[in-house]
């Protein structure tokens, strides 16, 4: 049983990474709760409407390191280390992204599995930053990536492209 739970919701992270890459904002909608809460790794905490507006403004793309997942019946929490790239600077500020640690809770629901919470820590030196590539000048979003397995989630632009 535990196996199924972990296989459903990477699947569902999976399809709301999906989801938030190729703009199909009514997928999102369905993946996420009406009551989903998600806390900033800035302490700012923002409901599903909120949320959702953000991240329609901003492109991005997200990758996964080392999930891992615990189930308790209709609730799992899936933990471990989502990057975040940014095609622009984050606020003004000279970073394109962070590395952050993750704590996710799903619920599952007669319609499937749905997120209702996210928190995010940022990890020491998780701050990506713009640097020029050495190949066709083109530029480069780079930090030193954690030790361990990867595990990409298709939270990707459409073209399956970084920015940069």
């Amino acid at each position: 049983m535990a196996d199924d739970v972990t296989t459903e919701v990477l699947a569902a992270e999976e399809r709301r990474c999906a989801a938030i890459a190729a703009q199909d904002w009514a997928a999102l909608d369905a993946i996420v709760a009406e009551e989903f809460s998600y806390t900033h790794s800035v302490g700012k905490t923002e409901g599903k409407a909120d949320w959702i507006a953000g991240i329609k403004k901003r492109r991005r793309a997200v990758e996964h390191d080392r999930l891992s997942v615990r189930g308790y019946g209709d609730v799992a929490l899936l933990s471990g280390t989502s990057v975040y790239s940014y095609a622009e600077p984050f606020r003004g500020d000279s970073h394109y992204g962070s590395a952050l640690d993750v704590l996710q809770v799903w619920v599952r629901r007669p319609g499937g599995w749905q997120i209702v919470a996210q928190h995010g820590v940022k990890l020491p030196g998780g701050e990506l930053s713009l640097s020029a590539s050495a190949t066709a000048g083109k530029t480069a979003i780079s930090r030193s990536p954690p030790p361990g397995p990867r595990r990409s989630c298709p939270c990707r632009p459409a073209n399956n492209r970084s920015f940069g």
